[in-house]
């Protein structure tokens, strides 16, 4: 049986995408819908390890712990498969799933680099900036010039910084940061070294909910007050806060004054 968790048509670039479920699955639906339901599904014997996930390329790490065959819809699109051999997750409601009744062991194993600290030399305390830099839902994105002044803060103060996140891999020209790719990223955050991590409230910040290491500080900027509710499993809901983080959720775009409200014990 395969299994469709993700389809990618698009390429992701910016622009070049849509909330049109068919042709581009959104990072944050994957992590806290399709993820969960198809690891619920694995607990209850609907599906076995055997059979074949299907997403995007990059999420191959969601599931490459837990089950035999994972493949990206790029290659499944090659196969020619019947439509009986297969099982859309991507039409599911969030509604239907019980976020609470899993096994959280279950739900939270991804397959991350146990050796990325080495891989980037980390020995010491740093902090992770996630960026949204696109044209789809623009008002999620991310104050560049904000991210670029309190970075430099976070460096003066001894912190390593990375970034992450779409269109991010600018920064790198003009700050001593370094670039994470999706898996390293979601690696990175479970690091006993990592002290906070800064985020738009978008998709990449889900991942921090399956993979961070209990408790870790992480402030999310709101910035159209889409959070209206605690509990919606899209909007960073503490129903899927399965590491325990300890979230400060902002409503409004970030600005300098709101990180060093709230993350001024970190820094002189």
């Amino acid at each position: 049986m395969y299994i469709i968790s993700g389809k990618h048509y698009n390429k992701g670039i910016i622009g070049d995408d849509s909330s049109a479920l068919d042709g581009y699955y959104e990072l944050g639906w994957e992590c806290g819908l399709s993820n969960v339901y198809i690891k619920s599904l694995l607990y209850n014997n609907k599906i076995k390890r055997s059979d074949t996930i299907v997403t995007r390329e990059g999420r191959e790490f969601f599931y490459t712990s837990l089950f035999d065959n994972v493949i990206t819809w790029q290659d499944f699109c090659k196969l020619n498969v019947d439509p009986s051999e297969t099982i859309h997750i991507l039409d599911k409601k969030h509604e239907e799933i019980d976020y609470y009744d899993v096994d959280v062991d279950l739900v939270c194993d991804f397959d991350l680099d146990k050796n990325v600290e080495k891989k980037y030399a980390i020995n010491d305390k740093f902090m992770i900036y996630c960026i949204r830099l696109r044209d789809h839902c623009s008002w999620r994105n991310s104050d560049i010039e904000v991210a670029k002044n309190s970075i430099i803060k976070f460096i003066d103060n001894g912190y390593k910084v990375f970034v992450v996140g779409q269109g991010s891999q600018i920064l790198e020209n003009i700050l001593p940061v370094k670039y994470l790719e999706l898996r390293d990223y979601s690696s990175l955050i479970s690091s006993k070294y990592c002290s906070f991590v800064i985020s738009p409230l978008s998709g990449i910040i889900h991942v921090a909910n399956f993979t961070a290491r209990k408790g870790l500080r992480t402030l999310i900027f709101d910035h159209a007050g889409e959070r209206h509710v605690d509990n919606h499993p899209m909007l960073m809901g503490n129903c899927i806060n399965y590491k325990n983080l300890d979230i400060t959720f902002i409503r409004g775009i970030e600005t300098e004054e709101q990180i060093q409200k709230h993350l001024g014990d970190f820094l002189k």
